[in-house]
């Protein structure tokens, strides 16, 4: 197969100024992050926009639940279509995330597959693209790492309250309804899978960890570009935590009011068992028993599974 096109950097790109985090924005029984977009438009029309969207056909969208890798997706897909080992720094994946789109003309002057970034369930996706079976990565990550994540990550951000992890575990995890919630998400997704015809490629966070090599050789065939296992090879160690945290451009500086990366923290499976209690992991697991009891579908929690 021939070398895709690459992806062309944003044009006349305009100053993001700095906003707030919190509160959210309830819609529909579900509360979502103040991006401009919904702030001008209202949530009705914002997400009629989004689920109205007209991607092109070689357009590919990165489905996942927050913090669960979604930059170190985003980087992998990038390098592995435009066949480079550069980092993606010029910006598209801010631009390109459907909840925010401010500049539309400019991502319309993009050429090649450009890679849309979402943390919407499935229903609130854009129809065309569902409906033409276009290409979706599906990520996900298990459900007390990535609640982790998310608090660390959310300290300090422009509006949000000082949280206690137990003030947060109660508020945010056990009622969790921030873009429909985690738990009806990858119910959505993991019945979008069942149903599709090979268009939705799933992937979780810590197969990634564990079978770097294996999961990024799987994504290729997926994206149906070509490579080798040396350019493989090279991706991996492109794409390391560590490297990532040195290069990635942190496009949430913008509700950060220091404007220093917090980004990347661990990055690893189990640092849930440094936060939660005894008691708190029963709350949790009570209640994903209750949500998933009909859903098929496995995390890992540790390194040794």
């Amino acid at each position: 197969m021939g070398q895709q096109p690459n992806i062309a950097p944003m044009l006349h790109l305009k100053t993001e100024e700095p906003r707030t985090a919190y509160p959210n924005i309830t819609y529909k029984g579900s509360t979502f992050p103040p991006k401009p977009p919904i702030l001008e438009k209202g949530p009705e029309k914002h997400f009629a926009d989004i689920t109205n969207y007209n991607t092109r056909d070689n357009d590919i969208l990165l489905c996942s639940s927050q913090k669960s890798g979604t930059h170190w997706v985003h980087e992998i897909i990038s390098m592995l279509l435009t066949q480079k080992t550069e980092y993606n720094s010029h910006g598209p994946m801010w631009e390109l995330n459907l909840e925010y789109l401010r500049q539309p003309e400019e991502v319309e002057k993009l050429v090649g597959p450009r890679i849309f970034t979402t943390h919407l369930p499935f229903s609130m996706l854009p129809r065309k693209h569902i409906e033409k079976r276009n290409k979706i990565v599906y990520l996900n990550r298990n459900l007390k790492d990535r609640s982790v994540s998310l608090y660390h990550f959310l300290q300090g951000k422009i509006g949000v309250p000082v949280w206690t992890w137990e003030e947060y575990f109660e508020q945010t995890v056990l009622h969790d309804t921030v873009y429909t919630g985690w738990f009806n998400f990858t119910k959505e997704m993991t019945e979008a899978v069942k149903n599709s015809s090979g268009h939705i490629f799933p992937l979780m966070y810590e197969d990634l960890v564990l079978e770097t090599k294996k999961n990024i050789t799987n994504l290729a065939k997926f994206l149906e570009v070509p490579y080798t296992e040396n350019f493989i090879n090279e991706v991996i160690e492109r794409c390391s935590f560590k490297n990532l945290k040195g290069n990635k451009r942190d496009v949430s500086e913008v509700i950060q009011p220091d404007k220093k990366s917090t980004l990347f923290r661990k990055g690893v499976i189990g640092d849930w068992k440094n936060w939660f209690t005894v008691s708190q992991n029963q709350q949790l697991d009570e209640l994903y028993h209750k949500e998933m009891k009909d859903v098929d579908i496995k995390f890992k929690y540790e390194y040794s599974q």
